[in-house]
């Protein structure tokens, strides 16, 4: 395939991905729990407020103690957790902080929930499927797509363990291990990209000079097939803006020091206001 339309095709599913049901358009909140007791329902007062109109007044509770959430319905309400229906004598969502679990889904009519894990602050994400941002996106933008910004990179192993330490919207610093580095030349300039993995893929969080002054202030993402021979595959056309580029329910990780670029990357997506 032609890689200016193999780019283009990837580009239109990042769009999809975006306006789904299940999308970054789709949050409509995000709540962190105290220990105890957190309500949750349409009202003002509740402590997981949904949207007007949406869901009861009152939908039952969260109950956080330590690492465990468990989920108590309100009497008469139709809340189901998986699909399956919950009563009101409670149901564990989330358990002594096994981040390796598939969230529990929480469904109450065009609504769901989870519970998210940050450290040792566990908050409840809320969905809207029907979100009024999923019809109004305008769309993403981007660089045109120039060959020349798809870069074969050398791929050096790190000879001893190495934790990149990535900083994230909430002001927290995570510790993440890393495999090795990537070395090209860009512009004429010597550059090195830190990755940690994701997926069995290479994930970097890249900060450019057009970071904040055209590009999106917190970093732009980019994803990589695992080395071959040493070489990896750098595709700057497919440079992304995070989810905090779209909502401001999202808690993305910011670029580290380590993969800060001496140069401008004009390619990939550019940055809109949401």
């Amino acid at each position: 395939m032609d890689y200016t339309r193999e780019v283009e095709q990837w580009r239109a599913s990042m769009e999809a991905s975006l306006r789904a049901e299940d999308g970054w358009l789709a949050l409509a909140g995000l709540f962190w729990l105290h220990e105890g007791s957190n309500s949750v329902g349409a009202s003002d007062d509740c402590d997981v407020i949904l949207p007007p109109g949406t869901a009861p007044s009152n939908v039952g509770r969260f109950e956080r103690t330590g690492d465990v959430v468990t989920l108590f319905a309100a009497p008469g309400v139709d809340i189901r957790v998986n699909g399956e229906p919950v009563d009101a004598a409670g149901l564990v969502l989330k358990d002594d902080g096994d981040s390796t679990k598939k969230p529990d889904t929480v469904t109450v009519k065009q609504l769901v929930m989870y519970v998210l894990q940050r450290g040792v602050r566990y908050a409840i994400r809320l969905r809207d499927k029907q979100h009024p941002k999923r019809q109004a996106f305008e769309g993403r933008h981007w660089y045109p797509v120039q060959p020349e910004y798809c870069v074969q990179a050398a791929f050096t192993p790190f000879e001893t363990p190495y934790t990149l330490e990535i900083p994230n919207m909430l002001g927290d610093v995570e510790q993440h291990p890393s495999p090795g580095f990537a070395s090209f030349e860009l512009q004429g300039q010597q550059c090195r990209l830190t990755p940690t993995s994701s997926g069995g893929r290479l994930f970097f969080v890249v900060h450019d000079t057009t970071t904040g002054h055209g590009t999106y202030g917190g970093g732009r993402f980019l994803y990589a097939d695992q080395p071959r021979d040493g070489i990896v595959t750098l595709d700057f056309n497919k440079l992304h803006s995070p989810p905090c580029a779209f909502t401001d329910f999202a808690t993305c990780p910011r670029p580290p020091r380590e993969n800060y670029l001496p140069v401008s990357v004009e390619a990939g997506e550019v940055a809109i206001d949401h």
